[in-house]
């Protein structure tokens, strides 16, 4: 396997660490202890936390005209975002320690688990007026138990009375299909009494390479805080309206995707949609009490969807005789999140902090399907018929209700300064039911409920073997055990079955440090992680849905640097190297058994790493740029079909007045096209990543 560019990776990061030594003889600011809250539930130094943690900061984001979470996390070491997906082009797959599972990682914004016991909710992500994302690897058993697997990925946006103050429009797109409108503005608003207040809006609209495609979005954040009852009280209120004309995934052949099919072909029916409109609300209160601080916290949220989409099929439903070449389907469907946590901030003595409390994460899900068959040019689409105008095959009801429930407690034990010990321990229950119904006459409704009842838990170590202003170095280990239960296939079929949870336990070790007054930092870390009953998609009878797959054994490690060669000058580097091998796993293929120990699992490429830079002055010209960078991954199971590697630079260049700023930002400057994630509708079916865009912003400061 050819791997140039790891090796001018380490090539690079060594000159960087050379030139940044050299720059800090000439100016050396104080040292930065950065925080995070997403690992303990607590403000913890980065470096006192026994976990991978990285922190990229809101004036990064806007630094790189960042407004996509593929481009808001580039620079972080083993951190992919492959856009779009299943979920629309609004949407992505994250993946981290590897695993590209759409539910493997927690999404959380402002302390709110985002999309609650279902599916993480990216389509409606909104980055305008970020304080700061956090990224946790590996599982946080202790803080969010059942929900979190192999990562949290926590957007902050600034507080209740702060803002940007500033207006952005922009205009863009595909060189061949122009058409991208953006319009935002943040702006904190009066005080009235002791409350404070701001509100963030925006809207935009985007066009693809596929003609047919495209995004429509508005989206509107308020957020106020105040003395009441005691203590600090917050509201949230978030209101997302998205409109989708989805992509489409195209199939796998021998060797790689169908050569003859169009890069942007477009097979869905003709009123193809995935629309939705979703209202969330959420209550918070701080406040002293005899047992230390108390933090609660209550949200609910509603998901309205409507979605029409289909894809290249060789069957579809229950049809004997398939004469048609594509299968699509319809869905009504409504989601309720409830989420609400309590927990205390107890010192117990001067050294040793409890964070102990309990959470609530409950959901209710309810889909009406139909599903049809229609025939589409095979090569390019763009002929599809209307679902309307197409014979209904067969329609169905699901119901889903999920509820995790846990208690937990973490102690924080400092016995020397240099040395932090932490301990974790979370009881969770879990119930899940879920009933089935073919409509009309189909056979009886089918009905499941299942009940777990299982610990999780973490210990980890924190030891400073260097604390002074021009090094401080930290050894961290820890050791976490969790499960997670099994993900909701809001697919076309009403599949009643629950797949058995998925457990894992892993290990991590690395090294934090920050050298020259925190203009360096170099972070390293390995991991080792063991998965049981997987959950991926198959063909079932016919049709898209999950199983699991046994076990699959995750192994890596990771670097990380940032470089602040100036006050104005920000260089980065990251490198990761993971492997991801199946362990017993057998599955029919062609109706022959199988065994697939050994092999790697689809579309996890062995080697990732990224290089990129800032020159953000506070007046003046600015520019940013990063290059990243994906190594070969097979795209199917047993290893025979091998997608090459591919680069992906984003660049922008702007000037900045007074008031105002204006700025041109490139994205895929590349222009890859490679296959970057699966989808769960066709089997063997992949997304491409999007092609290149341009845009031009003006901002305004208010």
């Amino acid at each position: 396997m050819n791997r140039p560019l790891p090796a001018l990776f380490a090539l690079v990061s060594f000159v960087l660490a050379i030139r940044a030594a050299a720059a800090a003889q000439m100016d050396t600011p104080d040292a930065i202890d950065t925080i995070q809250v997403t690992a303990t539930r607590t403000a913890t130094a980065l470096l006192d936390t026994p976990a991978s943690v990285s922190i990229v900061t809101g004036d990064q984001l806007r630094a790189r005209m960042a407004t996509d979470l593929r481009t808001a996390l580039s620079m972080l070491a083993g951190v992919e975002i492959s856009p779009g997906g299943d979920a629309g082009p609004a949407g992505s797959v994250p993946a981290l320690w590897g695993l590209r599972e759409f539910d493997a990682f927690l999404l959380v914004v402002d302390g709110i688990p985002w999309g609650g016991a279902f599916n993480p909710a990216l389509t409606t992500l909104d980055l305008h007026n970020v304080d700061r994302i956090e990224v946790l690897r590996g599982a946080a058993p202790v803080m969010y138990g059942a929900t979190s697997f192999v990562g949290v990925i926590h957007v902050i946006h600034l507080p209740a009375g702060e803002a940007t103050d500033r207006i952005d429009l922009s205009v863009g797109g595909v060189p061949e299909n122009p058409g991208d409108l953006a319009a935002s503005v943040s702006r904190a608003l009066p005080e009235i009494g002791s409350w404070q207040q701001s509100i963030g809006a925006d809207v935009e609209r985007r066009r693809f390479a596929d003609e047919l495609a495209g995004t429509e979005r508005g989206h509107v954040l308020y957020r106020a805080g105040g003395q009441l009852g005691g203590g600090k009280t917050t509201i949230d209120v978030d209101l997302n309206l998205l409109r989708q004309d989805p992509t489409s995934p195209y199939p796998r052949v021998a060797d790689g995707l169908d050569p003859n099919i169009d890069t942007d072909a477009n097979f869905h029916p003709a009123d193809a949609r995935i629309d939705e409109n979703r209202l969330h609300l959420s209550l918070g209160h701080l406040r002293e009490s005899a047992l230390g601080k108390w933090t609660s916290t209550f949200a609910v949220s509603r998901t309205d969807a409507d979605v029409v989409r289909g894809y290249l099929a060789e069957g579809c439903g229950n049809v004997p005789v398939f004469t048609d070449n594509a299968c699509g389907h319809a869905q009504d469907r409504k989601v309720t999140d409830l989420y609400f946590d309590t927990h205390l901030e107890t010192v117990l003595a001067e050294r040793v902090t409890l964070v102990w409390g309990i959470d609530e994460i409950f959901g209710i899900g309810e889909q009406q399907a139909r599903i049809f068959s229609y025939t589409v040019d095979p090569v390019r689409g763009n002929d599809a018929p209307a679902s309307g105008n197409v014979p209904e095959l067969e329609a169905n009801d699901l119901e889903v209700e999920r509820n995790f429930f846990g208690a937990y407690g973490e102690l924080n034990w400092k016995p020397v300064e240099s040395l932090n010990l932490f301990a974790g321990l979370r009881l969770n229950h879990t119930e899940e039911t879920r009933e089935g119904e073919e409509l009309p006459g189909g056979p009886m409704p089918s009905r499941q409920h299942q009940t777990n009842t299982e610990p999780s838990g973490s210990i980890g170590i924190a030891w400073k073997l260097s604390s002074t202003a021009d090094l401080a170095i930290t050894l961290f280990a820890d050791y976490r055990d969790t499960f997670k239960s099994a993900a909701v296939d809001f697919g076309p079929e009403a599949e009643a079955d629950i797949l058995d949870p998925e457990t894992g336990h892993s290990a991590e070790i690395g090294v934090k440090s920050n050298w020259f007054g925190g203009r360096l930092g170099i972070d390293v870390s390995a991991f080792d992680m063991t998965m049981q009953n997987l959950v991926v998609p198959q063909n079932v009878n016919g049709s898209p849905g999950l199983v699991n797959a046994g076990t699959l054994y995750l192994q890596g490690g990771e670097a990380e640097t940032s470089w602040q060669a100036t006050d104005t000058t920000t260089i980065y580097f990251a490198y990761a190297h993971h492997e991801l091998r199946f362990g017993d796993y057998e599955r029919l293929f062609d109706g022959i058994p199988t065994q697939l120990r050994g092999n790697a699992l689809e579309l996890a490429p062995d080697d990732t790493g990224s290089i990129g830079f800032e020159f953000a002055p506070p007046s003046g010209p600015f520019f940013s740029a990063s290059y990243a960078y994906t190594g070969e991954r097979f795209l199917n199971k047993r290893n025979t079909s091998v997608a090459g590697s591919f680069s992906v630079l984003d660049a922008s260049i702007g000037y900045r007045f007074d008031h105002w700023q204006v700025s041109l930002a490139g994205r895929n400057l590349t222009d890859a096209r490679d296959p970057e994630s699966e989808s769960e509708l066709g089997d063997g079916q992949y997304y491409r990543m999007p092609a290149r865009t341009i845009g031009l912003t003006v901002s305004l400061n208010l």
